[in-house]
């Protein structure tokens, strides 16, 4: 039996393998010509991008650091994900960028 969260993290993990696999399929489709994008909380981000670059979930607060609003990109090509920008807050102006916990 599960208890509190690591019944969350299975969910979670549940989740990000979901949209994971949605994003694969259609990678050959308009996502791959046109784009897409991913609006969620931090730890969901994180999750995301390591099981989209091939890092253990179970690390991911080890593995991966995104502050808060911040705009990460990951590039589908032919040899698989490759992460081009992690945590980009530049379009955030300096006092934003300096609150505590972001």
């Amino acid at each position: 039996m599960l208890l509190g969260g690591a019944l969350r993290r299975l969910k979670l993990k549940e989740r990000i393998y979901s949209l994971k696999l949605y994003l694969l399929r259609h990678d050959e489709t308009a996502y791959s010509r046109n784009g897409g994008y991913v609006v969620s909380h931090k730890a969901t981000i994180r999750v995301i991008l390591c099981s989209l670059l091939g890092i253990n979930m179970g690390r991911y607060c080890d593995r991966i650091d995104v502050p808060a609003a911040s705009l990460s990109i990951v590039q589908f090509g032919a040899l698989g994900s490759m992460l081009k920008v992690l945590g980009d807050r530049s379009f955030m102006d300096a006092d934003l960028r300096s609150l505590s916990g972001t």
